[in-house]
């Protein structure tokens, strides 16, 4: 039933997907890892008799360290798969047990080892700026991670959301960020370490060597259109020259009874102004190192104007027609877009 409703979803998007190359699949949101291959294969086959998979699309699965996941990379790699994005998070147990991970660190190495005999791309990701980290602990941590890093990896700084666990210990004061300045120092010395090793930055927090650079990301940060199939799943479409974000219902019980009736299972489907989209591309744009075009906002003299005072003030830069943030832009980006808008 689920596969069926899956197919039944891809297929209503026929007629913008069909005969196109597609560039990127990526099956994420939660643990897709723990279904079975053959379902994978399936939509893969569907997906390739509507558009045109071939053997430039990059097709990745998100997965977490354990035995039950791991052990099917070979399966997966069979179905069609051909990257693994693992949630490692740390190598450290001490880490992992402080942000509520289930594997240890040697179940970490071992997912990593299992995906290097499966696929020929795979990437992880790793959370810094810990409450104990210094400069010289997170350099050691960080260098000795790049012994599993080939291709492709993640580095995230711990953020505090509210409503989580951490939110409430934080404000409990049950444990300390890392101050503002060392947290830049971190990141500072995360970019240096990773350029040393010949991984190139090409976002605010991933890095890779050539050309292992994550098609599926650069997707929503160079604002191109994508599907978003499945519960919960976010899409941005184009439909006759207007653009639309869609977010499908989240309720996996409500989303099977839409799609089973051939029914577009949205929860939303919105129309994006030229205003929305110029404040999607400037948010997405601004997380790659390369930028964006200054040209996409030759018609919003207001926006031009903040962007050209925030050059002044060494937090952006136009360089070869292209509009990016600085060393000192990219630690407070959020900052910076609040200003623009």
């Amino acid at each position: 039933m689920v596969l069926q409703c899956y197919l039944q979803e891809i297929s209503l998007y026929k007629d913008i997907v069909s005969a196109k190359k597609i560039k990127s699949i990526f099956f994420g949101g939660g643990t897709p890892s723990l279904a079975s291959p053959k379902m994978f294969a399936s939509i893969l086959e569907f997906t390739n008799s509507i558009g045109i998979i071939d053997n430039h699309t990059e097709i990745t699965i998100e997965a977490n360290p354990g035995s039950s996941e791991t052990m099917k990379f070979i399966e997966f790699a069979r179905a069609g798969i051909n990257r693994v994005s693992i949630g490692v998070q740390s190598f450290d147990d001490k880490a992992l047990r402080f942000l509520g991970r289930k594997h240890n660190a040697s179940a970490a190495k071992k997912s990593i080892e299992h995906a290097d005999k499966a696929f020929k791309n795979y990437s992880f990701d790793m959370i810094y700026a810990l409450p104990w980290h210094t400069e010289e602990n997170w350099a050691e941590e960080l260098n000795s991670a790049l012994e599993y890093a080939k291709y492709h990896i993640s580095l995230y700084q711990l953020t505090i959301e509210k409503g989580t666990k951490f939110f409430k210990d934080y404000t409990l004061k049950k444990f300390h960020l890392p101050q503002e300045e060392l947290a830049a120092d971190l990141y500072s010395i995360t970019n240096n370490i990773l350029a040393k090793n010949n991984f190139k930055q090409y976002e605010i927090s991933n890095y890779a060597r050539n050309p292992f650079y994550c098609q599926h990301n650069l997707v929503y940060w160079q604002y191109n259109n994508y599907l978003g199939i499945g519960p919960g799943a976010h899409g941005r479409i184009s439909i006759n020259g207007e653009k639309f974000a869609t977010v499908n219902v989240h309720m996996p019980e409500k989303w099977i009874e839409l799609a089973s009736k051939k029914q577009f299972p949205y929860q939303s489907k919105e129309l994006l102004t030229a205003d929305d989209q110029t404040k999607e591309k400037l948010i997405m744009g601004l997380r790659l190192v390369d930028g964006i075009l200054f040209d996409e906002f030759k018609n919003d003299e207001t926006l031009q104007s903040r962007i050209n005072k925030m050059t002044v003030e060494n937090l952006l830069k136009i360089k070869n027609g292209r509009v990016s943030a600085t060393k000192r832009g990219l630690l407070v980006l959020n900052s910076i877009i609040n200003l623009l808008f």
